[in-house]
């Protein structure tokens, strides 16, 4: 009987490695493209990847995800609320644990089908499967995955070896420490979440802005700051909330773990298995209240005035939002890295400020619009006043994946830069091919394309800046990446070709009047025509760049706000 091991993601490597000499003969199949180079590196045999044909899209799976939350939260919210209302008229829990339920339910969707669709490779094989043993948290690995497949494997009679590795530490009952009383006023109150490529800027417009900032320090994803008064984390301890007057969280902790093991029963089949995520979240949920009870406690009458927080929800958002809704404390939301995604908080009283590359409104969780600002950057506009034709075409590739789901169907993809590859060869055109520094995808790329390893390797040698000013035109290809700021910046005329349809959130990544969005065949029509008139091309170029500076002069600074 032939040894197959599954690998899921990175983070089964190593445990993939250890195990692998004890198998002797043996296949390995891996479903993540972008694990491919990686995989390459290193002893384990046979590799191959396994692609599932007939996938739904990504803006599909989206689109499931997000309808499952909702709906999973609109129970947990219309069971708790009776209970709720008597610590807190308005109390909504939607939301609150919107981003951990997304990933799950976009991983459990995906591993459902592509399981399903390999069925027929795994017959007549012994399966070695890899649990990461961890709840579902946030992006990273799990144990929901294999646990999916375990639960096929028995009802398809096929034998199988199970390892668990990697426990995490449970962070769960984690809280902001907000024991005591706030000593004075204070203006601002952030809140910065994976704001790490503009903190510095930040840090410089608070400084600047003279305000007094309170920061209540993030569970994960924190950036350094230098604020009035730090808030950090403390652990969910019932006695000292009792102390602190905060009303017992223990009945509505367990109503919240009762219930969820009953709604997550359709998504994880072992009753042991899901009883560990329940109680995951059940606790998430109980240290969020124990957070919201204690900001009220903490700033009693001195309330600060605003709150500045990032658009990335690392487990605070909930009862920071109940909390300034309900005291009508106007919120600005930082984009974490330029530009925002949708809220999922019905909080009317927020404003999302983005940067000038922003795409279509940033909505909230009932899907109006939110107020929008575009917000000031310290970036130093240059254009090239000569006109130049089309010699170097750039490719500028994103992220393909995101622990193990796929944004883009892998064969379009590829076919795609094949075309490009072609066109480039039949109008003499050199191109450069830039990967997502980490998702290098060296192997896949070399394999379909005449694209040569060392042109790659080089592209991804120097930096983003230098790319930039060594392309006469530049294909931000498939998802709008931050990247393309670069080139907005500098005057390099910026396209955005799709091999594939954008999910919502993407669409919201970049404005497609700014930087025109089409598919591949239409781009490359576009590229015929800038090869044959490079006055067109240089109209183009002036147009586009004009419209970014006209963008980003009308933005506000920061420190204006505050």
């Amino acid at each position: 009987m032939e040894q197959v091991l599954i690998i899921t993601s990175s983070y089964d490597l190593p445990a993939a490695q250890e195990l692998a000499p004890t198998l002797g003969d043996y296949r390995t199949y891996f479903f993540d493209p972008t694990l491919v180079d990686e995989i390459a590196k290193t002893s384990l045999k046979r590799p191959e990847l396994l692609l599932w044909d007939d996938a739904p899209t990504y803006p599909e799976l989206e689109h499931q995800a997000y309808v499952r939350v909702r709906e999973l939260e609109r129970q947990v919210d219309d069971a708790l609320r009776p209970l709720l209302a008597a610590y807190h008229p308005t109390l909504s829990l939607r939301g609150w644990q919107s981003l951990n339920l997304y990933y799950l339910m976009l991983g459990w969707q995906w591993y459902s089908g592509l399981w399903s669709s390999i069925a027929g490779r795994l017959r007549d094989c012994h399966v070695h499967v890899l649990v990461c043993d961890n709840p579902a948290n946030f992006y990273w690995p799990s144990f929901v995955p294999a646990l999916l497949l375990i639960e096929r494997l028995r009802t398809w009679g096929v034998p199988f070896s199970a390892v668990a590795y990697g426990e995490r530490a449970d962070e769960s009952d984690v809280m902001m420490d907000l024991f005591g009383s706030v000593p004075e006023q204070y203006d601002v109150l952030t809140h910065l979440p994976t704001c790490f490529y503009d903190a510095p800027h930040f840090r410089a417009e608070l400084a600047a802005a003279g305000s007094r900032i309170v920061n209540i320090e993030p569970k994960y994803w924190g950036m350094p700051m230098t604020p009035n008064l730090q808030v950090k984390m403390a652990r969910l301890d019932h006695a000292r909330l009792a102390q602190a007057g905060v009303p017992s969280l223990q009945e509505p902790g367990q109503q919240l773990l009762t219930l969820l093991h009953g709604l997550l029963e359709p998504y994880i089949a072992s009753s042991d298995y899901r009883a560990r995520q329940a109680v995951h979240l059940a606790k998430l949920y109980q240290s969020q209240l124990a957070s919201l009870f204690l900001l009220e406690t903490y700033f009693g009458g001195i309330r600060p005035g605003r709150m500045l927080i990032s658009d990335h929800d690392a487990g605070f958002h909930g009862p920071l939002l109940t909390y300034a809704s309900r005291h009508r404390m106007p919120v600005y939301v930082l984009p974490h890295a330029k530009v925002s995604i949708s809220s999922e908080f019905t909080f009317r009283n927020m404003t999302a400020l983005t940067h000038v590359m922003q795409g279509r409104t940033v909505l909230d969780g009932n899907g109006r619009a939110l107020r929008h600002m575009t917000l000031a950057y310290p970036e130093q506009l240059s254009l090239n006043t000569a006109s130049a034709p089309l010699r170097r075409l750039g490719v500028l590739l994103s992220g393909l994946s995101l622990n193990g789901v796929p944004s883009t169907a892998l064969r379009p993809y590829l076919d795609g830069l094949k075309e490009i590859e072609q066109w480039c060869r039949r109008h003499g055109v050199e191109l450069a091919v830039r990967c997502r520094p980490g998702q290098s995808l060296f192997e896949l790329i070399t394999g379909s394309t005449a694209i040569a390893r060392a042109d790659l390797e080089a592209a991804l040698r120097g930096s983003l800046g230098e790319f930039a000013q060594g392309v006469d035109v530049c294909l931000m290809y498939d998802a709008p990446t931050s990247a393309a700021i670069e080139f907005l910046r500098n005057g390099v005329p910026l396209l955005n070709p799709l091999p594939e349809a954008l999910s919502t959130a993407e669409h919201l990544w970049s404005d497609a009047e700014l930087i025109p969005r089409e598919s591949l065949a239409d781009t490359l029509r576009r590229l015929d025509a800038y090869v044959a008139d490079t006055d067109l091309l240089d109209s183009f170029r002036r147009h586009q760049f004009a419209r970014y500076a006209a963008g980003t002069a009308q933005a506000r600074s920061l420190r204006s706000l505050l």
